[in-house]
């Protein structure tokens, strides 16, 4: 299937789309009319990054790949580099930089309280909030448990008061430092730095290609072939992660990145990585409705740089799709009850029905949509009256959308059927059962509590393995400042965003630990974005007070270190996820042993003796070559069959080589073989953690000499 924009006339192509959609906008007046001047530069910049955004997917996917992976490693090594050397650095400095913060803190305090006055008490509480909150975090280092509780939950005390002292900094509104073209450049900067992150190196970071993947893989070639998944649109089962119950719309969006980009792991692994660049704008969209440009930037910057979003957003499985779709539902949710956007109201009914063609964690931000909206019914005062014309609009195109394309919405809503996942339905050992057993459950929750409290504050490990218990790795400086925003939420229930912040984030947390612990950490994505939001709270908090209380020059000071600040735990987030040597579980061994099937395959014929059935799927995949048939290049062979094959048979294939997982043949079977022949050359292949995998013999010469 050839595509649809050859790799040599995309860029002439996007150029050309881009001077024709200025020429529109110069023709309907945009560039002079003033009613446009507010959203002009606005406009032109969204152009610009999507331009770039769109030629950097062509480079991935394209021929100039290798050099584009060598451009952008020039912008993001020194920077990896820099993260890697943090962690080595700052580990055996805890006790001297707690010391000396402490020394600062106590030096600072009588300088504000004596020059400042009134207007420092919130500093002065935010400055003893940090301090605690930092010697807490070497004492949580340290697997201190009693000290460091206790000084983090000072900490927490110090921010609740912040927040309620923080009234004695204000005074007439300030220009926003990051109004206007500033702040809308910084977007554009995470965006772009988002991107980087989650293409660099795609396919080969991490080194994991499942049978679960190619699922989809196989399933988007059988698309362009013409067969339509169309029984997936009507099946009413519980919707995971791969084979029988894939997700028809995820189908559809590989087919369409391999007609743009041709059909290859890069161009795969891409549909996850834009799902997840979307994911970022609508949490950007989502805390700026809750808050404000500041911590929106703030929280979007933690949470492109979160290794475990990253992760996500380089596998080819419901995650980063379901996430994205998850947190479009919210978004739209929250323009429309606290805006009174009408259209969100609209767009939110014609998107329901298509959400629970996702992983079935989906189906919590659809169901708190109806809790939300009926408790802004029953309890906010004149709600009802007010937005009766979007929730007529919202039930409205719900129907039409689940009338006109025959869905069954009503089925795909139920939330009856994620009970595969829950732990009522799980063994001690984590086997599935069908009766439920409510009371087995019990432990399980606490396995789930303690396992998730460990991972987060104590734990700090991080693999590629989607599938890893406890593994919900966050920064460790992040995790802090979690907690100190829960204090501050806390105190601020009055505002709508701390209420609804709080909401989410708990909501999309807590009921998880209903969940098998295998699968627990995975199932908490969508409240990701939100924790990171909540970690940015203090960092906001302190901006905002900084130019009442120190003046635009020393307010300036500040925000470059909290800016610093920022880039050096992105540093240390890239450097975990790009530097870590921890196995992607037994999909990296699987992964290697198909690229070097591959590799032995180019110019000789293959024999193949894969792990097990399922391991066919990912070879298919990787061998793929749509000008050759799979009959024409290599066989599969059982274990069992490499004594009995004849040396004709091998020799009328040659150049031939044989790669043999070593589960399932031993060497001495190979060794045979290599007598029976004649000739041949036998050799052992290990993955980089030295792990035998196969055995290979490769066979040179003319076919039948």
């Amino acid at each position: 299937m050839p595509r649809l924009l050859p790799t040599c006339l995309a860029p002439g192509l996007l150029i050309g789309g881009l001077l024709l959609t200025l020429l529109g906008l110069a023709l309907t007046g945009f560039f002079t009319a003033p009613r446009c001047q507010g959203r002009r530069f606005s406009a032109l910049l969204a152009l610009a990054v999507g331009a770039v955004i769109v030629l950097l997917m062509f480079g991935t996917a394209g021929p100039g790949r290798a050099e584009l992976m060598r451009a952008e490693g020039a912008l993001l090594l020194p920077y990896i580099g820099l993260g890697k050397y943090l962690w080595a650095a700052i580990p055996p400095l805890s006790g001297p930089i707690k010391t000396g913060a402490g020394i600062a803190i106590l030096f600072l305090v009588p300088l504000l309280l004596i020059f400042k006055k009134k207007p420092a008490y919130p500093v002065v509480f935010w400055l003893f909030s940090a301090g605690f909150a930092l010697a807490g975090g070497v004492y949580l280092s340290r697997w201190a448990i009693p000290p460091a509780t206790l000084l983090l939950g000072l900490a927490c005390l110090y921010f609740f008061a912040f927040a309620f002292m923080r009234r004695l900094a204000s005074g007439p509104a300030l220009p926003s430092a990051l109004a206007g073209p500033r702040g809308e450049i910084l977007l554009a900067l995470i965006l772009l730095l988002g991107f980087l992150l989650r293409t660099y190196r795609l396919g080969e970071i991490s080194f994991r290609f499942d049978n679960y993947e190619s699922d989809y893989a196989l399933a988007g070639i059988r698309l362009l072939e013409g067969q339509h998944p169309i029984g997936y649109w009507t099946a009413m089962v519980w919707r995971g992660l791969g084979h029988n119950n894939l997700s028809p719309i995820y189908i559809y969006s590989v087919g369409l990145f391999y007609r743009l980009f041709g059909i290859s792991m890069a161009t795969l692994k891409l549909v996850p990585a834009i799902y997840g660049l979307f994911a970022l704008l609508l949490s950007y969209g989502i805390v700026r409705t809750l808050f404000d440009r500041r911590l929106a930037l703030i929280a979007l910057f933690l949470f492109a740089v979160c290794p475990l979003h990253v992760n996500y957003s380089r596998i080819v499985l419901l995650l980063s799709s379901t996430l994205t779709v998850s947190l479009l539902i919210v978004y739209l949710l929250l323009r429309g009850i606290l805006k009174r956007d009408f259209l969100a109201y609209t767009l939110l009914g014609a998107v329901l029905p298509f959400a629970g063609y996702f992983y079935s964690p989906v189906k919590y931000p659809m169901l708190l949509s109806g809790v939300l909206i009926g408790a802004y019914i029953l309890f906010q005062r004149g709600y009802f009256i007010r937005h009766l014309p979007g929730l007529l609009l919202l039930l409205l195109s719900l129907i039409l959308v689940t009338a006109a394309f025959h869905l069954p919405t009503r089925d795909l809503i139920n939330p009856g059927v994620a009970d595969y996942e829950s732990v009522w339905h799980r063994t001690q050992g984590h086997l599935y059962t069908q009766q439920a057993d409510y009371r087995r459950a019990i432990p399980l929750i606490q396995e789930n509590a303690a396992m998730l409290v460990r991972a987060f504050f104590l734990d700090r490990n991080f693999n590629y393995d989607p599938w890893p218990r406890g593994n919900l790795y966050f920064h460790p400086v992040v995790s802090i400042l979690v907690l100190l925003g829960i204090a501050f939420c806390l105190a601020t229930l009055n505002r709508p965003g701390s209420r609804l912040l709080l909401f989410f984030a708990f909501a999309f947390l807590v009921p998880n630990l209903l969940s098998r612990p295998s699968v627990m950490v995975r199932r908490t994505m969508v409240a990701w974005p939100f924790l990171c939001a909540l970690a940015a709270i203090p960092l906001s908090e302190l901006l905002g007070v900084a130019p009442r209380v120190f003046g635009k020059t020393s307010a300036a000071l500040i925000g470059i270190a909290v800016t610093v600040s920022l880039l050096l735990i992105g540093a240390g987030d890239a450097a975990v996820f790009y530097l870590s040597d921890q196995p992607a579980g037994r999909w990296d061994e699987e992964r290697a042993f198909d690229e070097e099937a591959k590799r032995l395959a180019e110019g000789r014929f293959l024999f193949v003796v894969p792990h097990d059935q399922l391991c066919r799927q990912t070879i298919d995949f990787i061998l793929y070559d749509e000008a050759a048939p799979r009959e024409q290049r290599y066989r599969y062979l059982a274990g069992g069959q490499i004594g009995g094959l004849p040396a004709e048979e091998i020799l009328g294939q040659m150049p031939a080589a044989f790669i043999c997982s070593n589960n399932q043949v031993d060497r001495r079977s190979l060794e045979g073989l290599r007598e029976r022949i004649g000739r041949g050359t036998l050799g052992e292949f290990r993955d980089k953690f030295g792990r035998l995998l196969a055995y290979t013999l490769t066979i040179d010469g003319e076919p039948g000499q």
